[in-house]
């Protein structure tokens, strides 16, 4: 019963290693820490078996390697293509609802969509995401319903990322699957405590890996489309090459410019007639309130001068009154 415990714990111990060396292989630094530990923590309880390590780590390490090499020869080129997009139409909510048919049609969904201001100066800004098969299409449709002012497109290649990625998932399966084989044949309770703590740490970078594997997966099947919409009354010209074309743009531009200012300043005349006939009776009622009160402090003024004016005469008549008196007496003496 020892004797088969030692051999349990010893091929335990090399399957354990053999991971270690596998992971090695595939060029990640933390995930060869975990396996190191793990190996770390079985040889504690284990002991000897270094000759079935070393060939065991040559026929992993040989594994690695030729499933890195399979996966990229197997693997399509993994693109992520984005767009980004600006255009201008002169129908707003027309513009929506064809976008959103179109969407529907090619399988694609809408996955942020925002709108700002009101009347005719609306601007929209949607992220869309389109079967990568069917982006030209869009694309077309697009340029076809609405004025193009800007559009960039890039394109990603990610397959290194991705083989990278999926080599790991595949070789963290194998470990998980060699651990699962141990545990059913381990007997003593460190065994199974050890073999448990590693299958945890697989378990969630294998969740981890294919959460990034789905992340890809999606960037890469539906393209990304950022598009911004301006609602505008007339579109921008596109760039004119010739010198009397160019000319001529500009003519009709400025003339259309002076025509719309002329049109915008009667339709603003006429919305704010309401509003000019108050204000030009408030001016009407404040100048003859003004007008009032200048009056009444003229006339104010004009009786003080002639109230003043009247005590002078009487103050000039009484003093001719007592000259008189005075002369009268001088005279009778």
């Amino acid at each position: 019963m020892k004797k088969r415990q030692n051999v349990t714990r010893w091929k335990l111990a090399a399957a354990l290693l053999s991971a270690a060396v596998m992971l090695a292989g595939c060029g990640s630094a933390s995930s060869y820490s975990d396996a190191s530990r793990a190996v770390s923590n079985t040889q504690a309880y284990t002991g000897g078996g270094s000759d079935f390590y070393s060939e065991s780590a040559v026929e992993e390490d040989a594994s690695a390697d030729s499933l890195a090499s399979t996966a990229i020869q197997e693997t399509n080129r993994k693109l992520i293509k984005t767009v980004n997009m600006t255009v201008e139409t002169e129908d707003y909510d027309g513009l929506l609802n064809t976008l959103d048919k179109k969407i529907a049609e090619l399988g694609g969904y809408t996955e942020y969509f925002s709108t700002q201001g009101n009347g005719s100066n609306r601007y929209g800004s949607m992220t869309i995401r389109i079967p990568k098969e069917k982006l030209d299409t869009f694309l077309e449709m697009v340029e076809g319903v609405s004025n193009i002012t800007y559009r960039q497109e890039n394109v990603e290649d990610v397959t290194l990322d991705y083989v990278d990625v999926e080599s790991r998932k595949k070789m963290l399966e194998t470990e998980q699957q060699r651990l699962l084989e141990l545990l059913e044949t381990a007997e003593s309770l460190d065994d199974i405590l050890t073999i448990e703590s590693r299958l945890t740490e697989v378990q969630y970078e294998l969740d981890s890996k294919e959460s990034q594997l789905r992340t890809y997966d999606n960037q890469i099947d539906y393209s990304t489309v950022y598009l911004d919409i301006d609602e505008v009354v007339r579109y921008t010209p596109q760039e004119q090459k010739g010198t009397w074309e160019r000319i001529s743009t500009g003519f009709k531009e400025n003339l259309y410019s002076v025509g719309n200012g002329i049109k915008n300043f009667f339709i603003q005349f006429i919305i704010h007639i309401p509003s000019i006939v108050v204000f030009l009776a408030m001016v009407g009622i404040l100048a003859l309130i003004v007008r009032f009160i200048i009056h009444m402090e003229q006339k104010h003024s004009q009786k003080v001068q002639e109230k003043r004016k009247k005590q002078q005469m009487q103050q000039v008549q009484q003093i001719q009154n007592i000259q008189e008196q005075e002369g009268k007496k001088d005279a009778g003496k």
